[in-house]
């Protein structure tokens, strides 16, 4: 019995799926130092997202929500005490 060539194709990139994909946590680089922990990251967005739910509510003129938001925004990295940069880094 004589196997087709279209199979032999199929079974050959079948195998090389399976064997590419390894989870292995060894191969991870390390963070940079720069970065933000995950913990302080997802608090700082639970924040971030509520101030911009806020500015949504607010009625006031365009220029008075950005003095508005740009408070909040100071506000926000001050309490985490990082720059504007390091966020946005």
């Amino acid at each position: 019995m004589r196997i087709k060539k279209p199979f032999h194709l199929l079974f050959i990139i079948a195998c090389i799926f399976c064997f590419s994909c390894g989870n292995s946590d060894n191969d991870l680089p390390s963070p940079p130092k720069n970065v933000i922990p995950r913990e302080k990251m997802i608090n700082m967005l639970v924040d971030l997202h509520l101030i911009e739910a806020s500015m949504t509510q607010y009625y006031g003129g365009a220029i008075d929500i950005r003095q508005k938001a740009g408070t909040y925004y100071a506000l926000l990295f001050k309490k985490y005490s990082i720059s504007r940069t390091d966020f946005i880094n």
